[in-house]
């Protein structure tokens, strides 16, 4: 049965190794939107050999560099063959392979190959090249820049308003082209999206070092960013987290508890909390209350609606207290907070597994650092974790701790 999970996580960047092959084995390429782990040639091999039909076709489609896309070329049958002369990171040897093969998708592939050679003859004549950048296409952007095209590529790239499309897909293809466009992005003061922010806080090439140095010194860097590259940026320490100044109230602990003592409810009382953001309470005191709250009171301070935010720790000690029903039903209410609040691991974590449909690219790379800080890149792990994902129905970190709790040999 395939992972939702696993199809979740294979959409972010993940280099070769044995996780990204766990990632492909229990994913559903006919679910999954894009595909950013990088899988083993004996991974793409068993894929282009064992699997058929619709299936094999989304999984050429998929394949995130232009060695799988020619690896599953040459093993592949033609449904993976029409997969691949529609992905943009297929390359021209690929193309040349499919396209001198009997095979279903032979004059797709070389109708790509005439397009190669015909922007060629368009950039060596000075001519137009955005119909050549409309998408992403490796294969095309790799001969232009070997043809030393490059600046009239790239100039067309940024021209055409589908930057962020070509960085996504050059991230995984060819690294050199994606770090000419972020190169681009930053010196040109273009937006920024979550994926470009994401590649600059973690990759460590001389390019991203630089570029990092920039950002940091550009005071006017915030406006141009999205909401989840600004708050991947934040996390990273390269941005300054804006502070919003509230009024202070005159909510105190001894208040609280005083009109807990008289009789005042829990929901009276936390609406006094949860709706000033500076007053100091302690965290059980606040998990005290919410937890004998009403769910519509529980969701709003989840969240981020309220004044006053959960801290680390917070939203976990809350959900503790529910119920699994009850812990569902929160979420279902709370569907689109996970998408943009800070505190979105925690949230995912305490969910059900099956709130994890179309969760946002963000969100998705959250859930994945607070699982590979767990279970790190052990194997058994990962596989107990991915085989059983959708048939767990309790929250996401009590699988988690029963892939922790094997007995294994590390």
């Amino acid at each position: 049965m395939p992972s939702r999970l696993a199809t979740a996580l294979l959409a972010l960047p993940r280099p070769q190794g044995l996780v990204s092959d766990l990632l492909w084995r229990h994913s559903d390429p006919l679910t999954a939107a894009t595909a950013g782990a990088i899988p083993s040639d004996e991974v793409v091999k068993e894929l282009a050999t064992f699997t058929g039909n619709e299936a094999a076709t989304a999984i050429g489609k998929l394949l995130p560099t232009p060695a799988a896309c020619l690896i599953a070329a040459v093993h592949g049958s033609s449904h993976i063959h029409e997969g691949i002369v529609a992905n943009p990171a297929a390359g021209r040897d690929s193309l040349e392979s499919i396209a001198s093969a009997r095979s279903s998708a032979s004059q797709a592939a070389q109708a790509r190959l005439n397009r190669i050679a015909d922007a060629l003859t368009a950039a060596s004549s000075g001519a137009d090249l955005s119909e050549f950048v409309a998408q992403p296409d490796v294969a095309v952007a790799r001969a232009l820049v070997d043809a030393g095209f490059e600046d009239s590529w790239t100039d067309a790239v940024f021209a055409s308003n589908n930057t962020a499309a070509h960085f996504t897909c050059y991230r995984r293809a060819d690294v050199s082209i994606a770090e000419r466009i972020a190169i681009g992005v930053i010196e040109k003061k273009m937006s920024v999206n979550y994926e470009l922010a994401s590649w600059l806080v973690s990759d460590t090439g001389i390019v991203a070092d630089t570029l990092r140095a920039a950002i940091e010194a550009d005071d006017r860097l915030r406006r141009r960013c999205s909401d989840s590259a600004e708050r991947t940026l934040v996390r990273a320490g390269l941005m300054a987290k804006e502070r919003t100044m509230q009024p202070a109230g005159a909510v105190s602990v001894d208040m609280i508890r005083t009109l807990r003592m008289m009789g005042s409810p829990a929901s009276e009382c936390a609406a006094l909390v949860i709706n000033n953001g500076t007053a100091d309470v302690p965290s059980d005191l606040v998990v005290d209350l919410l937890a004998e709250c009403s769910n519509g009171m529980v969701s709003q301070f989840l969240s981020g609606t309220s004044n006053r935010h959960p801290r680390q720790g917070e939203v976990t000690g809350i959900l503790d207290r529910f119920d699994h029903e009850r812990i569902s039903a929160v979420a279902e209410m709370i569907d689109d907070a996970v998408e943009r609040v800070d505190w979105a691991t925690e949230l995912l974590l305490a969910f059900p597994r099956r709130k994890l449909d179309g969760l946002s690219t963000v969100a998705v790379a959250d859930l994945d650092s607070a699982i590979t800080a767990q279970l790190a890149d052990t194997p058994a792990r990962w596989e107990f974790l991915l085989t059983l994902s959708e048939e767990w129905e309790q929250s996401l970190a009590s699988l988690i701790d029963a892939a922790l709790a094997m007995d294994i040999d590390d």
